[in-house]
């Protein structure tokens, strides 16, 4: 009852037991489910034929264990992901199931942008190769553009454009895609559009270009622009635009329309990122034309970019944009004839000298890999790379760009810590919780589940992070564990204890301690248990610690720790009250009992109306 686990026990085709953990997960009381309620009906309709398959196979004998994920659905309706371990057993004859199931939902929110980072990235290495290539038209990279974008959002419509630099206001679609039998449609012809009368483009589409400020709407008739939509036209039932934009220059841009679900600000964020280098491209293009190439003029440009870009030849660097410099923590000077091989980490060079010398030679060679950089203070990054053979003032050179995807390594990792962490919690808490409830007694179990009902309202009350809450309970539950070392005679003694049974009594915070530190909470868990009898003034035990240097989460459980023994019944004396033992933490706040604690605590019994689960 008390493991933060749910645990289940299904029989047939309903619960015959839940614990209190499964019931909150889903947002109901055990008394809810039990009896009334089988797995399916926690089930989001779209995976009850999976969960139905699982507890076939285990019913029939095809497997005895299976371990599993599906969406659930909580009492309010709320859709969590959740992740079930169960195994067949013989109950009164009859099969069974008893398992374990976590809300895995804040796992999968980390993986789901994680994959949206992941999907970004990908994007925009994509557009870099084809920037890279300085033959690409901007049409050539405005369809690119445009199909990452749409991919991103789920847009089945939408369309990229420039504004005509001769006039500096005619808009010319550059490329129109799902369109086909549109008004809008291009088609492979020109297309242009000019300013109305009052100077202003006009409709949704004209919005983005007018404000300069990208935006969507999913209810487009009430937009303050939206003017319906021409004789041909796709029907407009959500839409969004980004302007391209470098310096204060508005060039252009690209807009999506009817994604399924509607548009979000991930989707913005998203179509922003792919358009800040459609933006460069525009930019590019009109630099090529006007300079006819010229290499001082490509390197302004270049300066801009949102990546590192390189030209190395004889194994120097012979060009670098500011960006590629700032990278590495150096200036644009400092690299330019440096070799190569110096900015890159010594476990990778002899990859990344190879791949050069492939491609130099002609010879097949990845265009796209990940390696481990140096910058001048000698961090780490972790990088993507793109490159290509070029020609370079008439010899073999390498031209590419860099990306710096330390960040995403990072997320990777701590993906990874947080699966094994969860895993190591279950097995820990598991172990912790069988081996204090096997040899606990009678007394220590409600006590303990009491005084972290009071803590974690105490925690709530004073604020407290969501995480730091949780700690509190989950240690409140296991305070007095250290108990299972001290004889059931001294534990049960009706009458007042002599000095000796004291002193074995006070080592339950040491023996609770030594339990719990091998195991891997995300919380003090131990700390909590090891000063939960410590006082403000060094008088408590074990190592007579004063104000700071107790945990805030140890000195709340302490007042509920108090006051629950206070008011409950013991061997050696009947109930003393809640009104003694709020006369008892009053007389020591500051003193004995951290002052905010007991403010909070004395505030919940006369304003709040807490009371004690029975």
């Amino acid at each position: 009852d008390h493991s933060p686990v749910g645990i289940y026990f299904l029989e047939g085709d309903r619960f015959i037991y839940v614990n209190p953990a499964l019931a909150r997960i889903f947002g109901y009381t055990p008394q809810e489910i039990i009896g009334k309620l089988d797995l399916l009906d926690l089930t989001h309709p779209d995976d009850r034929s999976l969960v139905e398959l699982k507890i076939r196979q285990r019913i029939r004998g095809d497997v005895k264990h299976v371990r599993y994920e599906f969406r659930g659905v909580r009492k309010d309706g709320e859709v969590i992901f959740c992740e079930a371990l169960g195994s067949r057993v013989e109950h009164e004859g009859r099969s069974a199931i008893v398992g374990t199931l976590l809300d895995v939902t804040g796992r999968k929110r980390m993986e789901e942008k994680l994959w949206w980072e992941l999907g970004v990235k990908s994007a925009i290495s994509e557009i870099s190769r084809t920037m890279v290539a300085l033959s690409s038209s901007v049409e050539e990279i405005a369809e690119v553009v445009l199909d990452r974008a749409r991919a991103l959002t789920g847009s089945p419509h939408g369309f990229a454009s420039v504004i005509d630099p001769s006039t500096g206001s005619d808009v010319r679609l550059v490329i129109t895609e799902g369109m086909k039998g549109c008004s809008l449609s291009i088609e492979g012809k020109s297309k242009a559009f000019s300013k109305g009368k009052d100077g202003r483009y006009p409709g949704l589409w004209g919005h983005a270009l007018n404000t300069g400020v990208p935006f969507y709407t999913n209810l487009p008739e009430a937009h303050e622009t939206f003017k319906g939509v021409p004789r041909g036209h796709v029907p407009i039932k959500c839409f969004l635009a980004v302007p391209a934009i470098l310096g204060n220059k508005i060039l252009g841009q690209v807009a999506l329309a009817n994604a399924p679900q509607g548009y979000t600000h991930q989707d913005l964020e998203a179509v922003e990122r792919l358009v800040d280098l459609y933006a460069l491209a525009i930019e590019r293009e009109r630099e090529t034309q006007a300079l006819k190439e010229s290499e001082e003029k490509y390197r302004v440009l270049t300066e801009a970019s949102l990546t590192g870009i390189f030209i190395q030849q004889d194994g120097k660097y012979v060009f670098v944009n500011e960006r590629f410099a700032r990278m590495h923590g150096y200036e644009v000077e400092e690299v330019l004839g440096r070799d190569y091989l110096e900015l890159v980490y010594l476990g990778d060079r002899e990859m990344v000298k190879s791949i050069v010398s492939r491609r130099l030679e002609g010879e097949e060679a990845p265009q796209e890999y990940e390696l481990r950089r140096l910058t001048k203070d000698g961090r780490v990054l972790w990088c993507k790379m793109m490159a290509v053979r070029i020609q370079y003032k008439g010899r073999p050179a390498v031209m590419g760009n860099i990306v710096d995807v330390s960040d995403l390594k990072k997320l990777e990792v701590e993906l990874r810590g947080s699966l094994g962490k969860l895993e190591g919690i279950l097995e820990g808490t598991i172990k912790a919780f069988a081996s204090a409830v096997e040899k606990k007694d009678p007394y220590t179990a409600g006590h303990q589940r009491r005084v972290a009902q009071l803590a974690r309202a105490m925690a709530r009350e004073m604020g407290l992070s969501d995480s730091q809450v949780e700690g509190i309970y989950m240690a409140g539950l296991v305070h007095d564990v250290g108990k299972i070392s001290v004889p059931s005679e001294i534990l049960s003694k009706p009458g007042q204890l002599n000095h000796t049974e004291f002193e074995i009594i006070k080592t339950h915070p040491q023996v609770g301690y030594e339990i719990l530190k091998e195991i891997e909470f995300p919380w003090p868990v131990a700390q909590i248990v090891l000063q939960h009898h410590e006082r403000l003034d060094g008088s408590g035990y074990p190592q007579g610690l004063v104000n700071g240097e107790i945990l805030l989460e140890a000195r709340i459980i302490a007042v509920a720790d108090v006051v629950e023994a206070m008011a409950s019944h013991r061997p050696y004396r009947p109930a003393l009250g809640i009104e003694e033992a709020m006369r008892e933490i009053l007389q020591g706040r500051g003193t004995l009992y951290e002052p905010q604690a007991v403010d909070v605590c004395v505030k919940l019994f006369s304003e709040g109306g807490f009371r004690f689960d029975e």
